[in-house]
């Protein structure tokens, strides 16, 4: 099984955009362990699941978007909009049954250059529970 199904990804200065998806349903990833050196393996890093993976990833994206979907039983997170990714749409989503959470966001920090930077994203109406 894998962690994640897809990914929508463009790159610096050259963004992906205009890919939309209307009543899908995208279920059914494994998590990954955390391997933190020692002989332990562990289903998550002890601060959060800031470090798992999404089964959905945009990366440098703009305009696309996720309407009256539903993201379930996913083993990390439902859904990443990461680096350079602006204008994105998520809305009337249903994201549940997750191992790590339901949507992460990242990007440049404070200091990185504007186009290494996550922003102008619209999470609206979705119900995320059981995460």
């Amino acid at each position: 099984m894998l962690t994640q199904l897809f990914r929508i990804r463009g790159e610096k200065g050259n963004l992906t955009s205009g890919i939309e998806f209307r009543d899908i349903t995208f279920e059914c990833t494994r998590s990954d362990t955390c391997d933190d050196g020692a002989t332990k393996k562990f289903a998550t890093y002890g601060q959060a699941a800031s470090n798992r993976n999404a089964a959905v990833e945009l990366t440098f994206a703009s305009l696309c978007g996720f309407e009256d979907c539903v993201i379930r039983n996913i083993g990390n997170y439902a859904l990443e909009i990461g680096k350079g990714s602006t204008r994105n749409r998520i809305v009337g989503c249903e994201i549940c049954g997750t191992g790590a959470g339901g949507i992460k966001i990242t990007g440049g920090d404070f200091y990185a250059a504007p186009a290494l930077k996550t922003g102008y994203n619209l999470i609206e109406d979705c119900h995320i529970h059981h995460c």
